[in-house]
């Protein structure tokens, strides 16, 4: 929604967020003004240190809870990056902090189905055999300037930096292991669900293959079939592409030790 909406109708939504904390504020004021004004009024030495207990309690409450309404709006808030060419949003921290729409400047739809509830960006396999994704710890989301910071804490700590260099998303992802006799085996990143065909016809969309000259395919959701690469066994290049209809949805590694990687597109059973 935040793609299409008018950034004060965000603000308006965090100010009636914080109405409950305000009409709190307001129900104690003669609570206040009495522990407060008056005191002061008949002995001028007086200070906030020396407010009664429960006063300074009630007064502690009330900062809490306009602390509280603030930070429960933006966990609720979908982070997003916008550039000339591309707007990228995902889901809010309290739904998993996933990728969830990619919405090009001179298109209105976006190229993800942004009706996928808690979509998932990565995956952690452990060497204890679990596999924990975006959706299973708890997210905080932080903009500093034109870049995003994701972090899930848990038994590992997942951190992911994000920012926008024109058309293209560039992300970050660091795993820390942060628990006594957690190990790391795989990371899978990114995740992208639900990938819209490119053209209108789905059939005419290909998966470019980047071996030797390179060459396309079908896609899954032509051929119900999983496709998977292995750089640099079957792929030659570190990147993935869907193209069609003079569109394209690249999704590349830039990584210079030359790791060996596994790429999927995998059909949507729902689809």
């Amino acid at each position: 929604m935040q793609s299409i909406t008018n950034p004060y109708v965000v603000y308006a939504s965090i100010v009636i967020a914080a109405i409950p904390t305000l009409l709190i504020f307001l129900f104690c004021q003669n609570i206040i003004m009495r522990g407060i004004v008056v005191p002061v009024e008949k002995q001028d030495t007086h200070s906030m240190i020396g407010l009664p207990r429960q006063l300074r309690a009630r007064w502690t409450l009330i900062l809490a809870l306009a602390h509280w309404g603030f930070a429960q709006a933006a966990q609720t808030q979908e982070p997003k990056l916008s550039s000339d060419e591309v707007t990228c949003r995902w889901a809010a921290p309290d739904q998993g902090g996933g990728l969830v729409a990619i919405v090009e400047a001179n298109q209105t739809d976006s190229l993800l189905n942004d009706q996928v509830p808690r979509p998932q960006w990565w995956r952690v396999k452990l060497k204890d055999g679990r596999t924990i994704t975006n959706t299973d710890m708890p997210c905080q989301v932080n903009k500093a300037g034109d870049e995003l910071t994701f972090v899930w804490t848990g038994d590992i700590r997942v951190t992911v930096n994000a920012n926008l260099d024109g058309a293209m998303l560039r992300s970050r992802i660091k795993v820390d292991a942060i628990k006594e006799g957690v190990g790391l085996r795989d990371v899978v990143f990114p995740v992208v669900d639900g990938i819209r065909p490119l053209s209108k016809d789905s059939a005419d969309d290909r998966l470019l293959h980047a071996r030797r000259t390179g060459r396309t395919v079908l896609t899954p959701l032509t051929t119900g079939e999983q496709v998977h690469w292995r750089y640099s066994i079957e792929y030659n290049l570190q990147f993935t592409a869907l193209i069609g209809d003079n569109r394209g949805l690249y999704i590349g590694d830039h990584d210079p030790t030359a790791a060996w990687k596994d790429m999927h597109w995998t059909p949507d059973i729902e689809a």
